[in-house]
C-alpha cells in the first residue's frame, strides 16, 4: 500500500478554511498544516488542529511558501509517504478526489510522471479540452500530487523566490530532471486566484484577479528570475510568460484599485531582481 500525504499552507486563515481543510483531510493518511500566520484567529486554528489526520506545524510568522513546502516535503518522506498533496487553504476537494488523481498517475507510470495535476477553473465559464492526461510545462500547486522520490531527486523548492512562481520554477527544474508534469483533464478543480473582478473593454469582458502591492512585487521580480535562468531551455514557456506580464502591466493600470502602489512594486521587483535580491520582502 502506497502512503499518502497532504499539505496546506495557512495564513490568517478565514472561518470557512477548517471546512475546506476537512474535504480532503480524511482522503490522505497524514494531513501537514504549516502555519505562517501573523494575526490569526486563534479560535480558526483550534478548529483546524482539532481535524482528523492534521499535524499543525507553526512557523515563527510568513517564512514564505516555498519553505512550508519543504518542511511537509520532509516530514511526509520521514513519515514513509510516497505522495504529497499540496493544497491551498482557499480550495475545498470533492470525495474520491486524490484517488482519481492516482488514476492517472498509474497510467502514466511510464512516463516518469513527477507531478499530477487537476485542470485548474479559475473563470466560471472555463473547462478543459479533453479529459485525457496529458503532458504540460508547468501548473499551479494547489492540488497536484507530488511524487516523492522525484522530490528527493530534484531537490527543495527554491525559498528564495518566498512566494509567487515558486510552484513554475519547482516544475521546470522537475523536467530538467527527466520527470513529466501531467495534467487530469477529467479532474477540475475550482481554484480562487486573487479577488477575480470582471471588466468591460469595448466589446468584450477582461477578468483582473486584484491581487495587493507586494504581490505585484514578487510575481514580477521572480518571473524575471525564472525566464533569465530557463528562458535558453523553456523559450515558449518565457515567451507566453512575457505576454501575460504586458496583458497584466495593461490590467493594473487600467483597471485595478491601488494603480500607482502596485507600479511602484513591480518597479521594484525588476530592481531587486538586477540586483540579485530575493527571500522575504523588506523595506529598504
Amino acid at each position: 500500500m502506497q502512503k499518502i500525504a497532504g499539505v496546506v499552507v495557512l495564513y490568517n486563515p478565514a472561518e470557512e478554511t477548517a471546512g475546506n481543510i476537512n474535504s480532503y483531510a480524511g482522503q490522505v493518511d497524514v494531513l501537514f498544516a504549516i502555519d505562517n500566520s501573523d494575526n490569526a484567529d486563534n479560535e480558526i486554528i483550534e478548529k483546524i488542529k482539532k481535524l482528523n489526520n492534521v499535524v499543525y506545524i507553526k512557523n515563527d510568522g510568513n517564512e514564505g511558501i516555498a519553505k512550508a513546502l519543504n518542511i511537509a516535503s520532509k516530514r511526509a518522506i520521514d513519515a514513509g509517504a510516497d505522495y504529497l498533496v499540496t493544497m491551498d487553504q482557499d480550495d475545498s476537494l470533492p470525495g474520491g478526489y486524490v484517488l482519481r488523481l492516482l488514476e492517472c498517475f498509474k497510467e502514466k507510470t511510464s512516463e516518469n510522471a513527477g507531478i499530477i495535476a487537476p485542470y485548474h477553473k479559475i473563470k466560471k465559464n472555463q473547462y478543459p479540452e479533453t479529459g485525457a492526461c496529458l503532458e504540460v510545462v508547468s501548473v499551479m500547486m494547489s492540488g497536484n500530487i507530488l511524487k516523492l522520490s522525484a522530490y528527493q531527486k530534484t531537490g527543495l523548492f527554491n525559498e528564495d523566490l518566498f512566494i509567487d512562481y515558486v510552484d513554475h520554477e519547482y516544475c521546470l527544474r522537475l523536467a530538467l530532471k527527466g520527470y513529466k508534469i501531467i495534467q487530469a483533464g477529467s479532474v477540475v478543480l475550482n481554484h480562487k486566484i486573487g479577488r477575480i473582478t470582471r471588466q468591460r473593454f469595448f466589446f468584450r469582458f477582461i477578468h483582473t484577479t486584484n491581487h495587493p502591492p507586494i504581490r505585484r512585487y514578487y510575481t514580477t521580480r521572480n518571473r524575471l528570475y525564472i525566464c533569465a535562468k530557463f528562458g535558453a531551455k523553456f523559450p515558449e514557456f518565457c515567451t507566453k510568460d512575457k505576454k501575460e506580464f504586458i496583458i497584466e502591466l495593461f490590467k493594473v493600470f487600467c483597471f485595478e484599485r491601488q494603480k500607482i502602489s502596485k507600479l511602484k512594486m513591480m518597479l521594484r521587483g525588476y530592481r531587486d531582481f538586477k540586483e540579485g535580491k530575493f527571500g522575504k520582502y523588506a523595506e529598504r
